[in-house]
């Protein structure tokens, strides 16, 4: 995995490849930034788990290729992880997966921590783009610290 990246429009970026080892400092690095921009320690928690999740999914079944970013965007924290992966089917199950079934919890569980979910097949791999939604009130404090900053 390559050094965590900041610039002016990213809270964190990371790049190269993902070990199981680095998935702690992932955490650790998305609740600081979670934290940051005023989500409450519930859908921080959420949002961390989220990105764990997706991560984990990256070195299990993408060869541990991929970038993770986190920004902040009209109001939501924004998580994009890509990979550059096979190519599989596309979408979350709504319902709970079977004890039986062998894959779908990933997709499944990350649903259900994030606001909003939207995976996007591209010509080669995937990304899942993980959104919660910032109070109005904490985003507007967030823009107006990031100005005068």
């Amino acid at each position: 995995m390559h050094a965590l990246d900041r610039d002016d429009s990213r809270l964190l970026h990371y790049g190269g490849v993902f070990r199981p080892s680095d998935l702690v400092l992932i955490r650790g690095e998305s609740a600081h930034a979670a934290r940051g921009v005023g989500l409450d320690e519930s859908d921080t928690d959420e949002f961390v788990l989220a990105i764990s999740e997706a991560v984990a999914n990256v070195i299990k079944h993408a060869g541990g290729v991929g970038q993770l970013t986190v920004f902040v965007e009209d109001s939501q924290l924004i998580a994009d992880v890509t990979d550059n992966g096979p190519k599989f089917r596309i979408g979350a199950p709504e319902a709970t997966p079977a004890p039986h079934d062998e894959r779908g919890r990933g997709l499944w569980l990350i649903r259900r921590c994030v606001d909003r979910l939207e995976l996007l097949s591209r010509k080669v791999g995937q990304r899942l783009r993980l959104i919660k939604f910032i109070p109005t009130a904490l985003a507007a404090a967030t823009v107006a610290i990031a100005v005068t900053a």
